[in-house]
This record gives C-alpha cells, sequence and structure tokens, in this order.
C-alpha cells in the first residue's frame, strides 16, 4: 500500500471484508461513545451552572440563620448580632422573587391555565 492514495485508503476501510468491517464498527463505537460522554458532560455542566446563583444563596441564608440558632441556644441574645442577621435575611428574602422572576409576575402553572382559561 505504499503507491496507495487517501481515497483508495478509505476505500479499503469503508469496504466489508470481515476484518475491515469489524475495525469499522469497533472505530465507530469508540468514537460515539466518547461523543456521547462529551456530550454529557457539557450538558451536566451547563445544569449545574443553572442552579450556581440558588445554592449560594442558601448557603448565605445558611450562615445567617446559624448564626441566629447558636445564639439563641447559647442564650447570648446580643442586639447588634440579632439585628445583622436577622436584616441581612430578611434582605435576602425581599430580593429572592425579585431574582428569580425579574420585575414581572411569576407565570401561573399550566394546569390552571388550561382549567379555567
Amino acid at each position: 500500500m505504499r503507491g496507495a492514495t487517501v481515497a483508495n485508503r478509505l476505500f479499503l476501510f469503508l469496504s466489508s471484508g470481515s476484518d475491515t468491517f469489524t475495525m469499522r464498527t469497533l472505530i465507530l463505537l469508540i468514537l460515539g461513545l466518547a461523543f456521547g460522554a462529551a456530550c454529557t458532560a457539557v450538558a451536566m455542566n451547563a445544569l449545574a451552572q443553572r442552579s450556581a446563583y440558588a445554592r449560594g444563596v442558601m448557603q448565605v441564608m445558611q450562615h445567617h440563620y446559624a448564626e441566629l440558632r447558636n445564639s439563641q441556644r447559647a442564650g447570648q441574645c446580643d442586639a447588634a448580632t440579632t439585628t445583622r442577621a436577622h436584616q441581612a435575611l430578611q434582605l435576602l428574602g425581599e430580593e429572592m422573587e425579585r431574582a428569580v422572576y425579574g420585575d414581572g409576575k411569576p407565570e401561573p402553572p399550566r394546569f390552571l391555565v388550561f382549567r379555567f382559561g
């Protein structure tokens, strides 16, 4: 196969000889699995980034809630610490709806639209 052109090599690769056919099938199977794994990784990354904001907000709220809970359990309800943590939770609670829905109102669930509309 020294003088074989690219077209001849491609023809030999795509021919239906038993050895070539099994090798071609194996290569296509491996390529398909690699492509599927890459697409799955991209999709999982996109889904993980979608909920990053919500997870971050929940972590901040959990921190302030734990601060309030620990001070209540210890019986040391310092006014400044309690007020600061309570205001932070209140601010996050008020901002959460705007962050999720923007300036508009949340859409009603679809089953109510079909039921009453």
